[in-house]
């Protein structure tokens, strides 16, 4: 695998005229993401695949999207398959540059969507592979915002589950490494600092303030986060979840 990445990198670096095609591909991807039309942007990054197989960031998007894609569809086996994608994307992102903090943060953040959509011992894998590659892409990067909030996220999630998971979690691995609500907090709240535009990890932040017994501080967050422009295509329907939940805590 090693040698045919570097074949593929060679090989995809040796014509100066496809170098122009992937920034003028990247510039339309980055116009249809721009535009919230995501399956369009998708089909640019997969076109610069096509030219330069190992470019970091197409992956790295592509896996990010496939997964966005993948949580809008609404056939279950459809998002499973869509879900698989992202993975692989990620993961050859990560074959290229495993240091890569936006790639770590893109297998954590599909490693969480698989574990939506999963029980038991595969619930249990991805949720312990959104910890390994969280702490992989902050390692790396700790400014980068999207693995402060994934990382947060895991917190949110492990340190609630139900008494099931934590049987499963602890008759498979063991039990799963420390979580809290507290370290949940700090770290989105990080996050949200970072970039103040990533919707979902407002609403995560939300929940995890609801969890800790703080309604204000999640109303707070909430009505911070309603108005944010959109900048990705599900941000909307985040936005729309946000409102249901100030309405529900007031």
């Amino acid at each position: 695998m090693k040698h045919l990445l570097i074949l593929l990198f060679v090989l995809g670096s040796l014509n100066p005229a496809r170098s122009q095609d992937v920034n003028a591909l990247l510039q339309e991807a980055k116009k249809f993401e721009i535009a919230l039309d995501e399956n369009a942007a998708f089909n640019k990054y997969k076109e610069i695949l096509n030219i330069q197989p190992t470019d970091v960031y197409a992956l790295t998007r592509c896996s990010e999207l496939a997964g966005s894609i993948g949580g809008r569809e609404p056939d279950k086996n459809k998002k499973a398959e869509i879900y698989e994608a992202s993975k692989t994307y990620a993961e050859t992102a990560l074959q290229v540059s495993a240091g890569d903090a936006g790639a770590n943060a893109a297998r954590a953040i599909i490693a969480d969507r698989l574990s939506e959509i999963h029980s038991g011992k595969e619930r249990m894998e991805n949720l312990r592979d959104v910890k390994k590659y969280a702490d992989l892409s902050i390692n790396t990067d700790l400014r980068y915002a999207k693995g402060l909030y994934i990382l947060g996220k895991w917190n949110l999630v492990v340190s609630t589950m139900s008494s099931i998971d934590r049987t499963a979690a602890k008759v498979i691995f063991g039990g799963m490494p420390d979580a809290s609500l507290d370290k949940a907090i700090l770290l989105m709240e990080k996050a949200r600092s970072i970039d103040q535009f990533l919707v979902v990890n407002y609403l995560e932040l939300a929940k995890a303030y609801v969890k800790n017994h703080q309604s204000d501080k999640a109303i707070d967050v909430l009505n911070k986060m309603i108005k944010l422009p959109n900048r990705t295509q599900d941000d909307p329907a985040l936005k729309a979840e946000g409102k249901k939940m100030v309405a529900e805590l007031q």
